[in-house]
């Protein structure tokens, strides 16, 4: 199984160093955090990951997905075990082919304290942080400008859940509703839309809003 681990292994061998040596460059005492790296007993955070690729030679996103990185659509966050907090990867909404895609960026991830948040751990899959969009539908609940963690596991709408979502291209954050045959869109600010059955494909839910960090 090709895991970060590997590719992190992999990458320093193409580049012809060491453990000591990445170890060295990178300003650690020790190879021994590389080494937990590579055997997958240690998750990086996401600025040891940005630091590795750079002296590596790779970017930061292929090694958190592959040589693949471009096609690959799972946002994933980097965490640690280690402390009392959950690291979550920035991200940013990027237009591809398919529709709306959360692409990692070059951003420190959002550290949450796993007492804030309950059933938040590093376990935890699927999340991705992001700014809000510039749009005062959830206001003043969420804000343009708050930064948001979403689960991008849970994509079936749950009534008054609060979602994500692209409409036409656009990123929103709207309480979504279900009836019969159609998705219901609410806000504190506009109107109801629904969105029918025939016109499904102008919506696209990105995952639920889990977090937000004002």
């Amino acid at each position: 199984m090709d895991t970060l681990g590997k590719r992190i292994a992999k990458a320093r061998i193409a580049k012809g160093l060491s453990q000591g040596q990445l170890a060295e460059l990178l300003h650690w005492s020790g190879q021994s955090r590389v080494g937990n790296y590579e055997r997958d007993q240690r998750e990086p955070t996401l600025e040891d990951i940005n630091r590795i690729a750079s002296i590596v030679g790779v970017s930061a996103k292929e090694l958190i997905f592959g040589p693949d990185a471009n096609d690959n659509q799972t946002v994933i966050q980097v965490t640690s075990s280690n402390d009392s907090y959950v690291y979550v990867a920035m991200t940013k909404p990027r237009q591809t082919q398919k529709g709306i895609d959360l692409q990692p960026i070059s951003l420190p991830p959002l550290a949450i304290a796993k007492d804030q948040k309950a059933g938040l751990n590093e376990h935890t899959r699927g999340l991705a942080a992001l700014s809000a969009p510039i749009d005062d539908g959830m206001s003043p609940y969420i804000s343009p400008g708050d930064v948001i963690v979403v689960d991008t596991s849970d994509t079936e709408p749950e009534d008054g859940g609060i979602y994500l979502i692209a409409l036409n291209g656009k990123c929103l954050i709207r309480k979504l509703y279900t009836s019969a045959d159609s998705i219901i869109l609410r806000s504190f600010t506009h109107p109801d839309k629904a969105i029918l059955e025939h016109d499904r494909s102008q919506l696209q839910i990105m995952g639920k809003v889990a977090y937000r960090a004002g």
